[in-house]
Order: C-alpha cells, then structure tokens, then sequence
C-alpha cells in the first residue's frame, strides 16, 4: 500500500463474488490491514466487477465498489468509522492493483 495512513501495511482480505451470467457483484468482503503500530479493520459494502474482453474472451477485468473502515488503531486511526470508493484492475495473470480514496 503506497500513501496515507495504510503506507506499507499488510492486508489480508476475503471476498465472496456471486457470478450471474457475467453481472459479477459482490456478496461479502472485509479485511485487516497490519503495520508496526496500526491496524485497521474494513469491510466492503459494495462492489462490481466487469470482464474487459478480447476476440470473445476474457483477457483481464476491472472492478468498483465502495467500503468503511469499522475499526483503526494507533497511527491508522484517523480512518476510524470513515467510507472509502476503490477501483481495481487486472495487471497479469494472479496479480491486480487497487486503488482507493477517502469519501
């Protein structure tokens, strides 16, 4: 995590996506994000997730939602009870990055 009060901790997050047809949303996702005197404990309220397609296929995907911080400590805890929007996107196979801002 690059910039703010999340600058080099560690997340670990779990998502359950619901796939209809190719409408991807997300059903539940919270996590926790860890550095030497901080945590910060998150969970997702919205979220959708788009196939960007190439001669028919899927060849990566981009994504949107939004979150709130339910819990933050020590020198994390500025965001304490704040919302946040993310943007996400493929960048290789496995891997992504993910963007987000302060409501």
């Amino acid at each position: 995590m690059a910039g703010g009060p999340l600058d080099g901790s560690v997340v670990t997050q779990n998502t359950l996506w619901d796939n209809d047809r190719g409408t991807v949303t997300i059903l539940s996702a919270d996590g926790v994000a860890r550095k030497v005197g901080g945590t910060a404990v998150y969970k997702v309220t919205a979220g959708t997730l788009t196939y960007v397609m190439q001669d028919g296929k899927p060849v990566g995907w981009t994504a949107a939602g939004k979150g709130a911080y339910t819990l933050a400590t020590g020198n994390m805890a500025a965001l304490a009870g704040k919302s946040y929007s993310w943007t996400a996107r493929s960048t290789s196979p496995r891997t992504y990055s993910i963007e987000s801002t302060l409501d």
